[in-house]
């Protein structure tokens, strides 16, 4: 909301200098009409009529000009405070459609479950445990089917090995104690299975090329044909012809997309403090389930979403969206245990709910 005009601090200005006015002209009366007097041993003499009324006119221009002056800058702060308050006005009615947006593009979620005998659909927020369920499936399979040998030789070239390597590097800060060739082959695995559940393997709508050639750009695509076959090979439950990773472009694509633009939208406000960006980004927050952050938080590890943590941060100190504004603190501990991917151990700036 808009400050209004302070009248009441105006108005005490302004019965300031009538006072003082009427002061300086009152001195002038007595000082052109005083003739000076006698108090007991000490003469009061008139002074100099000229030089007495300037030398207050002096004292009252110079009181009169420091009013002013601090008027002015009272103003302006105010009108400075009002243009900071309309901008924050008009950024939350921003911030809160993109919200709205976000759960609006949610509840437009269709999704068929490949896992049960009969054809059953899911909409809106369970679509994100389906999805989550998929991505089990899927990494169990890389696991089973990439080791730390295949690993080795796995890069197309050093410079895309290297880059993986900072990348460990940097999360190994402060993690002494974690194995680096087991974060390595975590991460790998990661990003295979994720982009399997993201593209899909469907013959027919080109989602199974697609996975092969952004695979193929960073690792020997000859190294990962066992995996492809197999994860090619799954079936849906409902269909023995289906395969069972449909794939999920069309639904984590714009869903990432507006997430991505609602947390930066928040981090490059400029009149906002770290406090209040902590705050918005905190309402955006209670509305993800923890399928939602669990995602998020694999998405994040995958090449198609290192924008959000990875690419941004250089050294220790500095953070990414996710750390710096806590995204994904209420993944249940064990949440995804079960295929032996700790959180905590990407995000050692992350303060997990559990840990309270």
């Amino acid at each position: 909301m808009i400050k209004p005009i302070n009248k009441s601090l105006l108005f005490t200005y302004l019965t300031l200098i009538i006072i003082i006015t009427f002061l300086y002209f009152s001195l002038n009366v007595i000082v052109t009409t005083w003739e000076g007097f006698n108090l007991w041993f000490i003469d009061f003499k008139k002074p100099e009529t000229a030089n007495f009324s300037a030398f207050i006119a002096g004292i009252f221009s110079f009181i009169s000009s420091l009013l002013i002056i601090y008027t002015i800058y009272v103003q302006i702060k105010q009108n400075k405070e009002q243009n900071i308050q309309f901008a924050i006005n008009q950024f939350e009615n921003n911030y809160f459609k993109l919200i709205d947006f976000h759960s609006d593009n949610i509840k437009e979620f269709i999704h068929v479950r490949p896992d049960k005998a009969t054809e059953e659909i899911n909409t809106g927020i369970i679509v994100f445990k389906r999805i989550f369920e998929q991505f089990f499936e899927a990494y169990k399979i890389v696991d089973n089917n990439l080791d730390a040998d295949i690993l080795n030789g796995i890069y197309i070239n050093e410079t895309i090995k290297k880059e993986n390597e900072k990348f460990i590097n940097n999360i190994l800060i402060n993690n002494k104690n974690i194995n680096k060739e087991d974060l390595h082959l975590t991460k790998t695995k990661i990003n295979i299975a994720y982009l399997t559940v993201f593209y899909g393997t469907p013959e027919g709508d080109g989602s199974i090329e697609v996975l092969i050639n952004i695979l193929s750009k960073r690792y020997h695509i000859e190294s990962l044909n066992k995996v492809l076959t197999e994860l090619s090979s799954k079936k849906t439950a409902y269909y023995p012809h289906q395969r069972y990773f449909g794939g999920h472009q069309s639904r984590l694509g714009h869903y990432f997309r507006n997430l991505y633009q609602s947390i930066s939208y928040v981090d490059k406000k400029t009149f906002l403090n770290e406090s209040q960006k902590e705050d918005y980004v905190k309402i955006f927050r209670s509305q993800l389930s923890n399928y939602e952050q669990a995602i998020i938080f694999l998405n994040s590890l995958c090449i198609l979403g290192e924008s959000w943590e990875y690419n941004s941060v250089i050294n220790d100190k500095e953070k990414g969206l996710i750390s710096k504004y806590q995204f994904i603190k209420n993944i249940p501990q064990n949440f995804l245990s079960v295929v032996d991917i700790h959180p905590n151990y990407f995000y050692r700036h992350i303060k997990f709910e559990y840990e309270n």
